[in-house]
């Protein structure tokens, strides 16, 4: 069996805990304490929501006594463009060791919502720190850590990214899973969110021939309390590496070669406790699984076909058309990216971009669209009633 490499460390600065990547520790924790404003762009942030620090987006006037509220704006990460319907939710125990969850979904201005009743939530102390979460189709999840304290109102903003062509996600809504057999002691079992769904998690996943031709894959997941237990890919097993004594949130990645999955819809994972020397289930909770497939080169998707790249220079308005009339589209500015990264994407001159499909959210200065100079690779917003070049694929 193989050691699942922690790839992340707990950091304590003036009794709060900070999860942050591996490099200068003093560069990160200034990082963090000059943030201007609190903004989750992945799985890897951890935000702690502290009385008066942050801005808020909604005043709190209105808010009912009863509740806690956490607000924010949802925005897309590539383009900021607003983002509708995507679900938030945080799910707790409450008094009675019952499965809760509060929810919202964000509305057309990309803004959400979250009301707590503080009667529920009450159990959990000032210093508690929580799983939330936000997903919607098309985008990876994110799954972060928020500290409550005795504020009523709270600000927390979300920048989701696109799904790569070399990402597979096990689920679009990141649910939060309990495996064991909830009889457990001890400060690494302290922070549980829900109640045991049994001691084996099982998923088949899919994935493409241009995803299975990498020979090198990263999966990664959220999870804490583990002391024994063990994932399996395909028959293959790997031990997962103890969590910290605490009980706090970890990220675990497993590095996966080639030969470990396989092209199509027949790969399956399991994550299981154990019953170490019949002395009881391990308990432990995590959430998000993906898997990254050449995590460290570019890949191209196996259903986009280039079906026109033209000299000519069009509109954006003419560029939608034409790609629709060859039974195409236009690219989004993320698979201009990839084009331009694996050297797709010829340099025609300097002064001019390829049109993308994402628009430019910011009407301050007329309807634009995004674009990307191909002998740089830097994005840029244009009118769309302005002349560029045009590139169609087909899905």
């Amino acid at each position: 069996m193989k050691i699942v490499k922690l790839m992340f460390k707990l950091l304590t600065i003036s009794g709060m805990l900070l999860l942050v990547g591996c490099g200068s520790i003093d560069d990160l924790v200034n990082s963090y304490l000059n943030k201007s404003e609190n903004v989750v762009t992945s799985t890897n942030d951890t935000i702690f929501i502290e009385d008066g620090s942050l801005p808020l987006e909604y005043e709190k006037d209105g808010i009912d006594d009863g509740y806690k509220q956490v607000s924010g704006v949802i925005t897309n990460k590539g383009n900021s463009n607003l983002i509708q319907d995507v679900g938030i939710k945080l799910v707790f125990l409450n008094s009675n060791s019952e499965n809760r969850y509060f929810e919202a979904v964000s509305d057309v201005d990309g803004k959400y919502s979250l009301k707590m009743n503080k009667d529920e939530f009450s159990i959990y102390s000032q210093d508690e720190v929580l799983i939330i979460y936000a997903y919607k189709d098309g985008y990876i999840p994110i799954t972060t850590l928020i500290k409550i304290n005795n504020s009523e109102i709270f600000s927390l903003n979300f920048e989701l990214e696109e799904v790569p062509v070399n990402m597979v996600l096990l689920e679009i809504e990141p649910k939060l899973h309990h495996l064991g057999d909830d009889s457990y002691t001890g400060s690494i079992n302290s922070k549980f969110q829900k109640k045991t769904e049994g001691t084996i998690f099982t998923k088949e996943f899919t994935i493409s021939s241009s995803q299975a031709n990498c020979n090198e894959a990263e999966l990664t997941f959220y999870a804490r309390g583990i002391q024994s237990s063990y994932i399996e890919l395909n028959d293959k097993n790997w031990t997962i590496s103890e969590g910290p004594e605490s009980g706090e949130m970890m990220i675990y990645t497993l590095s996966l070669e080639g030969s470990d999955y396989k092209d199509g819809s027949d790969n399956i994972i399991s994550i299981v406790s154990e019953n170490k020397n019949n002395l009881g289930f391990d308990d432990f909770e995590f959430s998000n699984i993906q898997i990254e497939f050449c995590p460290n080169s570019v890949m191209t998707p196996d259903n986009n076909e280039e079906i026109s790249d033209t000299n000519t220079m069009m509109t954006w308005y003419e560029a939608t058309n034409y790609c629709a009339t060859l039974g195409g589209r236009l690219p989004t500015i993320n698979e201009l990216k990839q084009n331009y990264e694996s050297g797709n994407l010829e340099p025609i001159d300097y002064l001019h971009f390829y049109w993308s499909s994402d628009e430019d959210p910011d009407k301050e200065e007329g309807d634009k669209a995004f674009g990307l100079y191909p002998d740089n690779g830097s994005q840029d917003a244009g009118a769309k009633d302005g002349y560029d070049y045009v590139k169609c694929i087909k899905d």
